[in-house]
C-alpha cells in the first residue's frame, strides 16, 4: 500500500481491489472463458432435449395405449381389470398383484365397477363392494389352484388353456407361467384383435415360451377343437384348463361346451370351472354339470361357493350367506372320454 500516497492512487487502488473481488465471487458467470460458456450452454440444451424427448415418448406411449384401449369393446373385462388394479394398490396386504391392470382398464373400468356395485346383486342386498371382493377372491383362488397343481411335480409338461380369457394376465404376471410348454388364450375375434394391440402397447411379454391367441365361437360345435388344432394345441398332452366368468354366457351351448372341453383334455389334465349353480331353466345347475363332467372322464370334483371356508380369504362379508351363484368346480381328468 506504499504507492497510495495521494488521493488519486488511493482511489485507483480501491477501484481495482473492488473489481478483483467482484471477479472472484462472480467467476462462474463473469469470468468463464468462451469455451466454458459454450460447453455449459450445450449441456443445459442437451438436458432440455432429453427431457423433451422423454416427455414426447411418454406422451406417444400413453396415446398408443389409449388408442388400443378405445378399440377394445369388452366392458366387463375392463371392470374386472380395474378391480384387480384396486387390490394391487393395497401393497403388502394385497391378495393378488397385477402390475398391468391399472393401465389396462382406464377410466371405463372404474365407472363400470362403481355402477355395478351400486346395483349390487339380489343375494348381497346393499353390499356395494361384493363384486370387487368376488373378483379378488376368484382371481386368488385360480392363482392358488394353478400353483398347487404345478407344485405336484408337473412343471414343464403342461399346456395352459384359458377359455374366454378376456384381459386375463396370468401368463404375463405369474412366475409359474414359465413352466408351461405353451399357453392358448381363447376368445372371440372381436376380443382378441384389439387385445393383441393393447397388450403390445403396454409392452407385455408372456413368461411362457409359446403363447397363442385363439379366436373362435365357443357356441359353435367343433370350432374350438378346429382352431386349437390350427394353433398347435396337443390333446394328448396334459393341460390346465381355466374357464373363468364364461359358461354362464353360453346359453344353450353350455353342455356342448363341457363335452367339447372334455374331449380335448388328456388324462391327468385339471379343469378349473367358474359357474352359476342356478335352477335348470336358467342354465346348468351343479348336479347337471357334475353329471356331464363325470361322463366326460373327470373325477375328484371339488365344489366351492363364494363365502365358504375356501372362497373367502377373510374378505367375505359375514352378514351374508355364501352364494351358489358364484361357484367353482376343480376336477381332474382320469380317463379318456
Amino acid at each position: 500500500v506504499g504507492f497510495c500516497t495521494n488521493d488519486k492512487n488511493r482511489k485507483e487502488f480501491i477501484h481495482y481491489s473492488f473489481f478483483f473481488v467482484l471477479c472472484c465471487f462472480t467467476r462462474p458467470i463473469l469470468c468463464q472463458s468462451p469455451k466454458e460458456t459454450l460447453e455449459g450452454d450445450s449441456s443445459d440444451c442437451q438436458q432440455e432435449q432429453q427431457h423433451s424427448t422423454r416427455k414426447k415418448n411418454m406422451s406417444q406411449e400413453e396415446e398408443s395405449v389409449k388408442s388400443a384401449r378405445d378399440a377394445f369393446t369388452n366392458d366387463s373385462a375392463f371392470m374386472v381389470a380395474y378391480e384387480r388394479a384396486l387390490e394391487t394398490e393395497k401393497g403388502d396386504e394385497a391378495l393378488i398383484k397385477d402390475i398391468f391392470a391399472a393401465k389396462m382398464c382406464g377410466d371405463k373400468g372404474k365407472d363400470l365397477s362403481d355402477s355395478f356395485g351400486a346395483q349390487a346383486a339380489p343375494a348381497f342386498g346393499l353390499w356395494p363392494d361384493f363384486h370387487k371382493t368376488w373378483t379378488v377372491v376368484r382371481t386368488k383362488f385360480i392363482d392358488d389352484t394353478l400353483s398347487a397343481t404345478l407344485g405336484d411335480g408337473h412343471c414343464g409338461i403342461w399346456q395352459f388353456l384359458n377359455l374366454g380369457a378376456g384381459l386375463d394376465t396370468r401368463v404375463f404376471r405369474l412366475p409359474l407361467a414359465s413352466s408351461f410348454e405353451a399357453a392358448f388364450e381363447v376368445d372371440m375375434e372381436e376380443i382378441n384383435n384389439p387385445k393383441k394391440g393393447l397388450f403390445k402397447a403396454l409392452g407385455m411379454e408372456p413368461l411362457c415360451s409359446k403363447h397363442s391367441l385363439v379366436s373362435t365361437d365357443l357356441k359353435k360345435k367343433g370350432e374350438l377343437e378346429k382352431e386349437l388344432t390350427c394353433a398347435g394345441f396337443d390333446p394328448k398332452k396334459k393341460s390346465i384348463i381355466v374357464a373363468e366368468g364364461l359358461i354362464m354366457y353360453l346359453g344353450e351351448a353350455q353342455q356342448m361346451f363341457l363335452e367339447e372341453v372334455s374331449s380335448l383334455a388328456a388324462p391327468g389334465s385339471v379343469f378349473i370351472l367358474n359357474f352359476m349353480d342356478v335352477p335348470k331353466e336358467h342354465g346348468l345347475p351343479k348336479d347337471e354339470i357334475q353329471k356331464v363332467m363325470e361322463s366326460g372322464g373327470w373325477e375328484n370334483l371339488k365344489f366351492n361357493q363364494f363365502g365358504d371356508e375356501v372362497l373367502n380369504y377373510g374378505r367375505f362379508n359375514s352378514d351374508y350367506e355364501p352364494s351358489k351363484s358364484f361357484s367353482f368346480i376343480v376336477a381332474q381328468k382320469t380317463q379318456e372320454q
